[in-house]
């Protein structure tokens, strides 16, 4: 259980409240109770036939090359870092970090990372 007073407010930044916003996506995975496909699965799905997109399979709806770069996220590395592990430019993947927020409406890498993270997703070794 988590408790953050919001009784009296300080001038300094409290980083209580940087830890809980950065963990949000981490713990709000951790306590959903629903099971199925993810809702993009779901509107992915051809009514007549039941059969799905196979982009849709991806979590979020990310590209294969998109999941990569996430699961570099998830080890907190930079995005020189990230191009070097995965052979492409840093701008490449900041490219592919901007879609990636956009497609997951996250405000930034460390929501990104969580979401990853929540998802079970890791770069490989």
């Amino acid at each position: 259980m988590l408790n953050v007073s919001t009784r009296r407010p300080r001038r300094t930044p409290d980083p209580a409240r940087s830890v809980v916003i950065l963990l949000t996506e981490a713990l709000a995975a951790a306590v959903d109770t629903r099971t199925g496909p993810p809702p993009e699965e779901i509107a992915a799905a051809d009514p007549a036939t039941g059969a799905r997109n196979p982009a849709a399979r991806q979590p979020g709806g990310l590209s294969p090359r998109e999941l990569q770069v996430l699961a570099e996220l998830t080890a907190g590395r930079t995005n020189r870092e990230i191009a070097e592990r995965l052979y492409i430019t840093p701008r490449t993947v900041a490219t592919h970090i901007e879609r990636i927020l956009a497609k997951l409406d996250l405000p930034n890498r460390a929501a990104a990372a969580a979401r990853a993270a929540a998802w079970g997703i890791e770069p490989s070794r």
